[in-house]
């Protein structure tokens, strides 16, 4: 497809030229030959004037209305379409809509109840996972079938396969199944798999009764029913240590993903994650997990890549974002700490690029909300980032939630906005917007180490818990009713006037250093060989971190060479003894209203 002239808009400057690069340009960058704007820093309180008249030639940028605020999720169909996912304001339901690659919508629904998820079937139709209720629809919009089950999967060969509780059954027709397997006493997690089967899993507890005193531990009891409704049960674990099961999804090859943490006896509240890939027949692909002491690591999110996995993890004692970067077969390729000049991060969105970049979507805030597209380099190295909006009165504000690789460097991204024309409205709408794979640095997002290593802690175990596998019950599907309502969404340029004034993060309200009590100093603490390690050395750290010295690096409670840097250069801002050496006095400083922070 010829991605220039079917995607443009003439008489239009977008929201997504500002995307392409130009927020934090110099002044009186020229945009086009029919436009220019200046582009001073200003207070945030300036307001945007507003023109009538739009630049020519501008990539895609459109805001659906009335009555929609936001666009969740974009996805590629099976032909090269795309279906758009998002909500409607005092609609109860969720609306889809079907693109094709020239911007316009084919059809467009609102689909009664709030499903928990919606995704594409094996057989490429759509399917909505309600708490009870599953849809399956066509790619024309039209529902093909309504079942009073939570999970249903659509087959290639025209069976489904459903999960009803501890019930798994695989169907030619909703009168009598091909087979039914029924799990006893199911409490773990579940997901049918793309080959038309399905794994369920839990932590099991078992005693190791090796020993007089048979202490406890826990495994991880996977069952892995086949196509042909044939189960094999399985274990993974470590003799030593409690395992937790929190995250299962299916994979494209039969398969699925499992996470959960990790924690040793003998080392206390010290949580790792794992994660571990099972085959088509529920065996061990690969495990990972990631360690870093003394602090406490919990999973937040996992972003399934054309190229990898990316895991989000957060520390219990800090608001540090870790993300690592994990190929196909698990190994490591990248770990950051991700962090910013405007405060804590939040990411929204993440997508893998064809050259093995990532583009990442988020906010952050601190005092003033600002959000952010980044691109990082096959090596976790920042290559451009763009402010797309902020949380501030008279200035447009639009937030990525879903982003889309396109051919040719051009990415689409779906989203909300205020913007409704060259007006900015009361409201945000659904919004959605084709811009280039390019732009520039502003300061904005730092990357630093981060420090994870990549050990073992899962394996084969012997199938020491119990059989889980009965004879099943009988099963009856019942039809459901549902409400399909064709809605009139229109499309709208969300263009930015031409004379408008946009803040850069410079022009923000300064952010000021905390301040937090003295905690109590319990030792005095210096780089040593090994390096010291402890809660103390974190809040360190932090503080220093707080008060602008970035130097400090990763806040991994790890008293190394960076963390000592930034001590000296604490002292001698703060006119004390620089010697890299933290005792009541400099902790003291550290800790008062009077500290003095970096330039």
């Amino acid at each position: 497809m010829t991605q220039k002239s079917i995607w443009s808009i003439p008489g239009v400057l977008t929201l997504a030229m500002i995307l392409s690069g130009f927020i934090a340009a110099p002044q009186n960058l020229p945009l086009l030959a029919a436009a220019t704007a200046t582009l001073t820093p200003t207070p945030p309180s300036a307001a945007l004037t507003t023109s009538s008249a739009c630049a020519s030639d501008a990539p895609l940028s459109l805001v659906y209305l009335p009555n929609s605020t936001f666009i969740s999720n974009i996805q590629t169909l099976p032909d090269g379409s795309y279906l758009l996912r998002g909500r409607m304001d005092d609609m109860n339901g969720i609306w889809l809509a079907r693109m094709n690659t020239a911007g316009d919508l084919l059809w467009q629904n609102l689909y009664s109840g709030n499903p928990d998820s919606v995704r594409l079937g094996a057989n490429g139709s759509i399917v909505l996972e309600y708490r009870t209720v599953s849809l399956e629809v066509d790619l024309e919009g039209s529902v093909v079938q309504a079942l009073d089950v939570p999970w249903y999967q659509p087959n290639n060969d025209g069976s489904f396969t459903i999960m009803n509780g501890a019930k798994v059954a695989r169907f030619q027709n909703a009168q009598k199944p091909l087979w039914l397997v029924e799990v006893k006493d199911y409490g773990g997690l579940g997901a049918l798999t793309s080959d038309g089967g399905a794994l369920l899993a839990y932590a099991g507890v078992y005693a190791d009764r090796s020993v007089y005193y048979a202490p406890q531990y826990t495994d991880i009891k996977v069952i892995k029913i086949m196509p042909d409704g044939q189960a094999f049960q399985r274990v993974y674990g470590k003799l030593v240590g409690y395992e937790t099961l929190d995250f299962l999804q299916s994979t494209g090859d039969g398969g699925a993903l499992l996470a959960g943490t990790h924690t040793y006896e003998e080392l206390g509240d010290d949580y790792d994650i794992w994660l571990m890939k099972l085959n088509a027949s529920g065996g061990l692909s690969w495990q990972s997990t990631l360690k870093l002491a003394p602090e406490t690591h919990y999973l937040q999110y996992i972003h399934f890549l054309s190229n990898g996995y990316l895991v989000g993890a957060a520390a219990t004692t800090s608001n540090d974002q870790y993300l690592v970067m994990l190929n196909p077969g698990g190994g490591l390729r990248w770990q950051k700490t991700i962090t910013s000049s405007r405060g804590e991060v939040r990411i929204s969105a993440a997508a893998s690029t064809a050259d093995a970049g990532l583009l990442l979507a988020g906010e952050t805030w601190e005092k003033t909300t600002v959000y952010w597209l980044a691109k990082l380099d096959a090596k976790g190295n920042l290559v451009w980032e763009k402010t797309i909006g902020y949380s501030i009165p008279d200035a447009p504000g639009s937030e990525v939630l879903s982003i889309l690789p396109l051919a040719n460097r051009q990415i689409l991204l779906g989203g909300l906005t205020n913007q409704s024309g060259n007006q900015l409205a009361q409201e945000y709408s659904a919004w959605i917007a084709q811009i280039p794979d390019a732009g520039q640095t502003l300061g904005l997002i730092q990357l630093l180490p981060a420090r994870f290593s990549i050990i073992t802690t899962l394996g084969s175990r012997p199938n020491n818990l119990p059989d889980e596998i009965i004879s099943g019950t009988g099963i009856e599907l019942k039809d459901v009713k549902y409400s399909v309502a064709e809605t009139k969404l229109t499309p709208l340029p969300a263009c930015l006037p031409v004379d408008a004034v946009y803040p850069t993060p410079a022009a923000l309200p300064t952010l000021t250093p905390s301040v937090t009590p003295t905690p109590f100093l319990s030792r005095h603490l210096f780089l040593t060989d090994p390096p010291m390690e402890g809660n103390d050395v974190l809040m360190l750290q932090q503080r220093l971190y707080e008060l602008g010295y970035a130097e400090v690096g990763a806040r991994d409670g790890i008293f190394g060479r960076m963390t000592s840097t930034a001590v000296r250069n604490f002292q001698q801002r703060n006119n004390l003894e620089v010697d890299g050496y933290v005792g009541p006095k400099t902790w003291t400083q550290l800790f008062s209203s009077s500290a003095v922070g970096a330039k």
